[in-house]
């Protein structure tokens, strides 16, 4: 069975712990696909990785030259490159990064103008 825009993973994270030279492995061995429109939740417990993961789907890991990674992202298998997250997807934030003046349309109309290549027009017609 083929789904369109499926997305998998396969990642390791290594970080220096702050008091040593040591380093922590954050996330080792990790997979996983999702299907489109499907609804996700990332649940563990605190310190389990669920944003490390998060900062690795959404491309938003900061890697320093103290940082390791590898692995790679795919969406229908073909590998994403750096930024390409940005064009396909989004993931809602714990805490809220949103203007406080803005409606929650004004947020979505907003974003649209920041990430996308839509016109006006077109912006409106998806809000």
């Amino acid at each position: 069975m083929t789904y369109e825009q499926t997305v998998s993973l396969d990642n390791t994270i290594d970080r220096p712990r702050a008091s040593s030279s040591n380093h922590k492995q954050i996330l080792h061995n990790l997979s996983g696909y999702a299907k489109p429109g499907q609804v996700m939740a990332i649940m563990g417990a605190s310190g389990s990785g669920k944003t490390s993961l998060l900062n690795i789907l959404g491309q938003r890991l900061d890697v320093s030259r103290s940082s390791k990674t590898g692995g790679e992202m795919r969406i229908n298998n073909r590998i994403l490159k750096r930024g390409d997250f940005g064009k396909l997807g989004a993931f809602v934030q714990q805490d809220d990064v949103l203007l406080e003046t803005f409606t929650p349309e004004e947020q979505l109309r907003f974003a649209a103008k920041l990430r996308t290549a839509l016109n006006k027009t077109q912006i409106e017609q998806k809000i």
